[in-house]
């Protein structure tokens, strides 16, 4: 990240104690996978998210109705 900030690719390589060659890939790695990063998620796991989702609701609301009962039972 130091390099991609300051441009300077010697001076980082240096600084860190490694060639640049290898500072090089390294970024060049960094920008080609950047994208995939951010992707938006994979149908399983919107599905995934979807069934977790659904479960908290659930779990919420009989948090909900245990509450209530404990309410009226003091």
């Amino acid at each position: 990240m130091e390099s991609l900030i300051t441009g300077n690719v010697s001076a980082t390589a240096n600084r860190n104690q490694i060639h640049e060659s290898v500072l090089r890939r390294w970024r060049k790695e960094f920008r080609d996978k950047l994208p995939s990063v951010f992707s938006t998620a994979k149908s399983s796991d919107r599905k995934e998210m979807e069934r977790l989702e659904r479960i908290i609701g659930r779990l919420t609301i009989e948090k909900e109705i245990l509450k209530k009962t404990m309410e009226l039972v003091n």
